[in-house]
């Protein structure tokens, strides 16, 4: 069992944020190429 800093938690959320909206954004645009 490891400790995560603050700092280091907060940077993990960020990213998994980030990830979470970039996939929305991928699912989109596949949903937009395949409608045209």
């Amino acid at each position: 069992m490891f400790i995560i800093s603050r700092k280091m938690r907060k940077n993990i959320e960020v990213a998994t944020y980030y990830t979470k909206t970039n996939n929305k954004q991928k699912i989109n645009v596949g949903l937009i190429l395949l409608l045209h």
